[in-house]
């Protein structure tokens, strides 16, 4: 059977523009669609500093769409899609790096079987729990 999501890159701008056009500006983001167009996961992710990108959004957005192999098929795309624009800037990219709630299991795991690796524990960072820095290093 066919998967009947595909990959599409736009703009972060244009991603949900009625919330986010100004806060996006300068970011890009990678969307799951289902055959109707229907955007069923994102990921966002911005330039930082030196050859590195932070993915500041992440996620399936339906629980049932989950565990089916569409977060890692859009990870990847995400990853080529960074992989791309550093090329077309005549740049080695080296790393991505996310911040994680800590209690966010399902997540972590998610990245962790993606490659990256937990490198510090902010402790409170988001008010109600704890932030986990995660790092992929592409070197």
């Amino acid at each position: 059977m066919t998967d009947p999501f595909h990959i599409q890159v736009v703009p972060a701008r244009d991603h949900h523009p009625d919330q986010y056009r100004d806060y996006y500006e300068g970011y890009r983001a990678v969307e799951l669609r289902d055959e109707r167009g229907m955007e069923r996961g994102s990921i966002v992710w911005r330039l930082a500093s030196g050859h590195s990108v932070e993915i500041t959004e992440c996620g399936i957005h339906n629980p049932n769409d989950r565990r089916k192999g569409r977060g890692r098929t859009l990870m990847d795309a995400a990853l080529e899609d960074m992989q791309s624009y550093f090329q077309s800037i005549q740049c080695k990219l080296r790393r991505v790096y996310l911040f994680c709630e800590d209690i966010n299991h399902g997540g972590r795991a998610f990245y962790e079987s993606c490659g990256f690796k937990p490198e510090a524990t902010l402790h409170n960072f988001y008010g109600d729990c704890s932030a986990v820095f995660y790092v992929l290093e592409l070197d």
